[in-house]
C-alpha cells in the first residue's frame, strides 16, 4: 500500500508539472523568454511525460483498482486525461495548451483520488 502511495504522489507531481509545462510554455517561448530553451517544447520530451505518466497509471491505478479498491473511477478519469492531452499534441488548433493542461489536470487529479481510496480501504482493513 505505501508504494501506492508514492506511485500516486510521483503521477501527481510529474502530472502538474506537465499541466504547467503545456499551459506556461507556450507563453513563455511567444514573449521570449525561454527562446534558448527549444527542448522543452520538442516532441520527445512531451513524449516522455506521457510514457511516464502512462507507466506510472498502470503501476499505481491499475494495480490499486485490482489488489485494493476495485473502484473504476480514477482509472476513467486517467484516461479522458490522457484523450485530452493526446488530442492537444496532436491537433495544433490553438487549442492545444488548454486541452494538455486540462488533461494534465485530469490526470493529476485520478491519482488524489486514487490515493484518497486507498486511505479509505486502508483504514477500513
Amino acid at each position: 500500500m505505501q508504494e501506492m502511495k508514492r506511485l500516486d504522489f510521483i503521477g501527481m507531481s510529474a502530472s502538474i508539472v506537465c499541466a504547467a509545462h503545456c499551459s506556461v510554455l507556450p507563453l513563455a517561448i511567444t514573449y521570449g523568454l525561454l527562446g534558448g530553451s527549444v527542448a522543452l517544447g520538442h516532441g520527445i520530451f512531451e513524449i516522455a511525460f506521457i510514457l511516464l505518466s502512462v507507466y506510472l497509471a498502470v503501476s499505481s491505478l491499475y494495480s490499486s483498482f485490482k489488489k485494493y479498491q476495485h473502484n473504476l473511477a480514477p482509472i476513467a478519469l486517467f484516461a479522458g486525461g490522457l484523450l485530452f492531452v493526446t488530442f492537444g499534441l496532436l491537433f495544433h488548433t490553438g487549442w492545444e495548451f488548454i486541452l494538455a493542461t486540462l488533461g494534465g489536470l485530469a490526470i493529476a487529479s485520478a491519482h488524489y483520488w486514487n490515493y484518497r481510496l486507498n486511505a479509505i480501504f486502508a483504514k477500513s482493513h
